[in-house]
């Protein structure tokens, strides 16, 4: 599978050609500098320049700062900043577990293996250590225990067990337990009208171990049909947790269209109403889709709704607020695949994206003019709400935001009719048109990566490659460049169109 074998193949291959043209680059690049900046230089740091490209900086505990040149493709965490020459990428140890990392960067990172195993018991909020010294496992986490139940087992406070949670996970410890979904839980027959590709079926697999799961897959790559499918074989009342009206109304017309049910069977709630969920209910299955919303101070709660079985599902599993590591507290198992490993073997479209970088306002609505009288099934996402109006005034077409009802059918009316539709912040996620062909983004929420990751993910569904468009003035892109480095960070190359005069920084 794509990932570690593929990344160390490629970092061998490297480390040859590099190897063979040692001489020839030392005395090139003593020249080079020796003409220019110093004028000495010595050949033995090229050379371990050359053996050792990258440097590893502590960023805060548990997690570290990685500087690697550019030209080597790595997808190793997530890519903080650029330079000219280098990606600096954060990671951490839970990064290994959704994209590994080469085994030469972990050995460099000291990850070490933890020397004990544990396993939560969340039914009973209990924590068991089954392998490892009881006495320091105690001593390094007794903060977080009221009382030790017996020689290997501990009571977790009731205030303390995300926050164990947390630390376990940001000790490199994976604390879930499997535990196997009841074989009467599960329906013999198959109520789904789809088949599972080989990789669903092992997430399945790995669902039917744990009872909870998360699945990290990238856009495009069938994480909610994974999640239709869990909704048809287990018994009993499910819900489904979703963050937009828009994506209610999918999730309900995929149910309808590719699950045999019974009606009432399944609920389906946005987050804001889930929080509003009664306590006493209880269910089969939750289903917490976009569930990087989860670990929000106001969503949170909703991780207490009661539930046998849950399946969270994200292509975008991190935070901005510094939450990431909730996203997997709260959900389960992780499964995650490296998103070259999809784009490799062709199961996701991956998109051109093009940055045009303009002098002001003026000119951006100029570029915004032409890209529009070319032909294309166009998404365009403008998050001002005043501005949207205008711009779906300016083109004749509809503007999709927090007060247009029955959105995903308004869209598809949109787009038969006019070929194009202008979308609030309400579209970003979730929404699948396999038919678009471009995404145009106008108006964004200031630097945010997730939300463009979210944007661009939208081509990811479609039949063909598509395009993303990204429309920035001088002064947005020095701004909210950052944006494009959830795409960077997964391979997907950004091309930037400078029509300004100025000139830019990388």
């Amino acid at each position: 599978m794509y990932g570690l074998n593929e990344i160390k193949m490629q970092l061998d291959e490297l480390k040859r050609q590099l190897e063979e043209a040692e001489k020839e680059t030392v005395q090139a690049v003593c020249r080079q500098f020796s003409a220019s900046l110093w004028q000495e230089i010595k050949n033995d740091e090229v050379l371990a320049f050359v053996k050792k490209p990258y440097a590893i900086v502590p960023y805060k505990q548990g997690e570290w700062r990685l500087f690697i040149p550019r030209f080597i493709p790595l997808e190793v965490g997530w890519l903080e900043f650029q330079t000219e020459s280098y990606n600096v990428y954060r990671v951490n140890k839970y990064i290994d577990w959704l994209t590994p990392l080469p085994d030469v960067l972990k050995d460099e990172l000291g990850f070490e293996l933890p020397n004990f195993k544990v396993a939560l018991d969340r039914d009973r909020d209990m924590v068991v250590l089954e392998e490892g010294d009881v006495t320091n496992f105690k001593k390094k986490y007794q903060l977080f225990f009221s009382r030790q139940v017996n020689g290997n087992s501990f009571q977790i406070k009731n205030t303390k067990k995300f926050s164990l949670v947390i630390e376990l996970l940001k000790d490199g410890v994976m604390p879930f337990r499997p535990k196997p979904v009841d074989a009467e839980d599960v329906i013999e027959e198959e109520r789904a009208k789809f088949e599972l590709r080989d990789y669903q079926k092992e997430a399945w697999e790995l669902f039917l171990k744990y009872s909870h799961t998360g699945i990290f897959y990238p856009f495009g790559a069938g994480k909610s049909m994974l999640g239709l499918y869990a909704i048809g074989k287990i018994r009993g009342k499910k819900l489904v947790v979703v963050p937009t009206v828009t994506l209610r109304e999918q999730w309900a017309e995929r149910i309808k269209n590719k699950l045999d049910v019974e009606p009432g069977e399944v609920k389906i709630v946005t987050y804001h109403s889930a929080v509003k969920e009664s306590s006493e209910k209880e269910y089969s299955l939750v289903v917490f889709d976009e569930v990087h919303h989860l670990p929000s101070n106001v969503f949170s709660v909703i991780s207490f709704l009661k539930r046998k079985y849950s399946i969270g599902l994200s292509g975008s599993p991190y935070r901005e607020d510094g939450r990431s590591e909730l996203i997997f507290a709260l959900t389960g198992y992780p499964v995650g695949v490296a998103w070259g490993y999809f784009f490799q073997k062709g199961l996701v479209r991956k998109p051109t994206v093009k940055l045009i970088i303009v002098g002001g306002e003026n000119e951006k609505l100029a570029w915004l003019d032409s890209l529009m009288a070319e032909p294309s099934i166009t998404l365009v996402y403008c998050d001002n709400l005043q501005k949207g109006k205008k711009i779906a005034d300016r083109f004749g077409g509809t503007f999709i935001n927090g007060e247009t009802r029955n959105r995903l059918e308004t869209v598809r009316l949109a787009l038969d009719k006019d070929g194009f539709v202008i979308l609030s912040r309400v579209g970003d996620e979730g929404l699948s048109i396999p038919d678009i062909q471009r995404v145009i983004e106008y108006e964004y929420l200031f630097g945010s990566r997730r939300q463009e990751a979210q944007r661009a993910g939208r081509l990811f569904h479609a039949i063909e490659e598509g395009e993303h468009i990204i429309l920035m003035t001088l002064d947005e892109y020095r701004k909210y460049k950052k944006r494009m480095y959830s795409l960077i960070e997964k391979g997907l190359e950004v091309k930037i169109e400078n029509c300004t005069s100025a000139i830019t920084d990388s």
